[in-house]
């Protein structure tokens, strides 16, 4: 009931509430005055019956004590005349009756009612009983009159009284009622006037005006809402004017970050295209076995400096592909516990250098085989150790693993370093932003930054704990449902490619316009016994695969005349493409996702610039092909031979001797590595020492290495 007169509208509810209260005022009238005249009616008639028994008691007593019956005859006879008379009784004191009037029939108990005193009231009926006496001093008594007048009459009057009580009652309603009508009419018209007027706001018109009728509060009202209106119109004529600037804003914003976006694809194709090149010539030398250990340590130093300029190039990259939304999550099969372990070792050295402890947590020798984004866990693990690493000097780092429910692992990275204060907590997740330590060390700022978006993607949320000068813990959980695939073993997988298995042939098609790239790719594939032609765009490929069909075509994607995908598109109109397999190699790694390329036509996407090992591995997945190989030089046969080496006759000059024993002790592979050096200028003779050292180097055995020391003798310098 609340909610329908809650909806109704305002002109129904003033009119309701005037309707209630002219129904009150009707209803206490129709009532109230009945009621009192009925009371006063009725008092009245009693009156009028005690009086005129009063009246006839004396008058018959009086004619009785002159024996002159004929004046009680003429007392009865004016009683009579009135019409409410029902019965009149005269009776003598043994109440016998002397004289009776009785119209109507009554059956009286006469003797029951002259006992009692006052009127009373009986079956529609009021009686009195009155003593008949005179007025003398000395009374003699006569007997009694029983009187008694019908209440007919008087109900009657007081029906009709009450029927019009209710005529000008429900007139007064009536009249209530119009009148709740034209004040409501003519003081809810403003009101209404206002609600439409708002109503049409609502819809969007904002002209509407309001006439102002009155100085009430509703004319202040009025005036508001006019004002309003107009504030309405000025604000919607500003924020047109904004909306305009903010249009000229975003297609100028959206104009810069295009350009952003061609500028870096270019500059990543610009960059990667001669670092392909660099890098790839730079692993075709290390697989020649003509260099000196010396060269190849040159060799290496090239390449890991390559390596660090592209991870900085990548990073950039990374963060504009994250606000591109070209990130793509690659889900596969992984050691979890094998991957905890690897990045200890890959850290160790850096810890000993600076003299700092490294443990990990929650990790065995058990493996624990989940599915996920390894490569980007690793990259999130990677930067968060290397910045507690970086800014701590004394103490230690720890990584630490723990699983949680429902396959979740949550991870730890903390270290004993400076902290970070609340404020740069605030920032260090920014892009390019880096507090006043990190400015020192050195770095882009976007490693927190990438971090961050790849544990996000990932599904996990990164976070900070950390307190000035007490260090800072780096924690985030991902899901990792188990593994149910088997995993090929990491030794299994670190194996040096050597050329094509017996009975196993392919020709590939090499296109590329720069002739670096394009002739490192076509040496690299005949080295390994593919059967391999070049072309230096998409239209000089068509023209060779016109003389013979590969089975693979290695193809960049910007070329002069034709590019990659217009080469692929027509090689599916004029030839078998179905036993031809289409591999993008390319440096543009912004402008598309690997399923964009997929959608084109290709089979396989290689990022510029990639390690060797990636060709033999596209070419079995695509081709089914088969390679012979060897394991590389951290093979555990020739770590057993190399371990198993007498060193009893070698004898070092005594500072070397020294000099390396000390740097043993304190644990700094890196100053070791380094200082081993000039064993391979001192002859061959001490080629099995330098071997023996390397060895236990490369599994960060720092024992090994001060137990090999011990097997040599050493002599004073002369």
């Amino acid at each position: 009931m609340s909610n329908f007169f809650y909806s109704l509208p305002i002109r129904s509810k003033v009119i309701i509430h005037f309707s209630w209260v002219f129904a009150v005022i009707s209803l206490f009238n129709f009532i109230y005055f009945p009621t009192v005249y009925k009371k006063q009616a009725l008092k009245n008639l009693e009156n009028q019956v005690q009086s005129t028994g009063e009246m006839i008691a004396l008058s018959a007593g009086i004619s009785l004590d002159f024996l002159d019956f004929q004046g009680v005859g003429i007392a009865i006879d004016w009683a009579k005349k009135d019409s409410r008379l029902a019965y009149l009784g005269i009776f003598n004191t043994e109440n016998e009756k002397i004289a009776i009037f009785n119209p109507q029939k009554l059956e009286v108990d006469h003797k029951k009612l002259i006992n009692k005193k006052g009127i009373i009231e009986l079956d529609n009926k009021l009686f009195v009983s009155s003593p008949i006496q005179t007025n003398q001093k000395k009374q003699k008594s006569h007997g009694n009159l029983l009187l008694s007048y019908s209440l007919e009459n008087l109900q009657n009057n007081i029906f009709d009284y009450q029927l019009k009580t209710l005529y000008l009652t429900l007139g007064i309603f009536a009249l209530g009622i119009l009148v709740s009508i034209l004040f409501t009419n003519k003081s809810i018209k403003p009101l209404l006037s206002l609600a439409q007027a708002a109503n049409e706001v609502s819809k969007g018109n904002t002209k509407v005006k309001i006439p102002i009728t009155s100085g009430d509060e509703i004319g202040h009202l009025g005036r508001s809402f006019n004002q309003m209106v107009e504030d309405i119109n000025r604000s919607i004529s500003d924020l047109e004017k904004a909306q305009r600037e903010l249009e000229s804003a975003k297609l100028d914003a959206e104009s810069a970050n295009s350009a952003k976006s061609i500028f870096l694809a270019n500059m990543s194709h610009e960059i990667r295209t001669p670092m392909n090149a660099i890098l790839g010539y730079t692993q075709l030398l290390l697989l020649d076995e003509n260099f000196t250990p010396k060269q190849k340590q040159e060799l290496e130093t090239i390449n890991l400096s390559g390596n660090n300029l592209l991870s900085l190039i990548n990073n950039i990259l990374d963060i504009s592909k994250i606000e591109a939304g070209h990130i793509e999550i690659n889900i596969n099969a992984f050691d979890l516990n094998e991957l905890i372990t690897g990045l200890a070792s890959m850290f160790t050295l850096r810890c000993e250098e600076k003299d700092l402890a490294l443990e990990t947590f929650g990790v065995d020798n058990t493996p624990i085989l989940v599915e996920g984004d390894e490569s980007k866990l690793r990259q999130v693990l990677i930067n968060l150790l290397g910045n507690a690493i970086k800014f701590t000097d004394t103490g230690g780092i720890s990584l630490t693993l723990r699983k949680n429910e429902n396959s979740e692992y949550q991870f730890k990275v903390r270290d004993t370093g400076m902290g970070i204060s609340p404020e740069a907590q605030q920032q260090i997740f920014e892009p390019f932003r880096q507090h006043t330590e990190g400015i020192k060390k050195g770095g882009t700022g976007l490693g927190l930054t990438i971090t961050k978006s790849f544990v996000e993607l990932m599904g996990g949320k990164l976070s900070v704990n950390s307190v000035v000068g007490e260090g800072a813990e780096f924690y985030f959980s991902l899901t990792l449902p188990a593994s149910k695939s088997e995993l090929i073993k990491r030794n299994d997988r670190r194996k040096k490619t050597l050329h094509l298995a017996k009975d196993n042939s392919v020709c590939a098609l090499v296109v590329e316009d720069v002739k670096e790239n394009r002739e490192f790719l076509t040496r690299y594939l005949s080295q390994i016994g593919v059967e391999v032609y070049e072309a230096s765009n998409g239209k000089e490929a068509l023209e060779k695969i016109n003389h013979k069909i590969p089975d693979i075509i290695f193809s960049d994607m910007r070329m002069p005349i034709m590019n990659g995908e217009e080469l692929v598109s027509q090689i599916k109109k004029d030839f078998d493409h179905k036993s031809i397999k289409f591999v993008l190699v390319s440096a543009s790694v912004l402008m598309n996702k690997k399923e964009d390329y997929l959608d084109m036509g290709f089979h396989e996407f290689i990022t510029k610039p990639f390690r060797l090992e990636i060709i033999p591995t596209c070419l079995s997945k695509l081709l089914g092909v088969k390679f012979e190989t060897e394991n590389l030089s951290d093979d555990e046969n020739v770590k057993k031979e190399a371990l198993n080496i007498e060193l009893k006759d070698i004898v070092l000059p005594e500072d070397l001797y020294l000099r390396l024993l000390e740097i043993a002790k304190n644990r700094n592979l890196t100053k070791l590595k380094k200082n081993i050096q000039e064993l391979e200028d001192m002859g061959q003779d001490f080629k099995p020492l330098l071997e023996k050292l390397r060895v236990c180097i490369s599994k960060y055995d720092t024992e090994g290495v001060l137990k090999t020391l011990e097997e040599v003798n050493y002599k004073p310098n002369e």
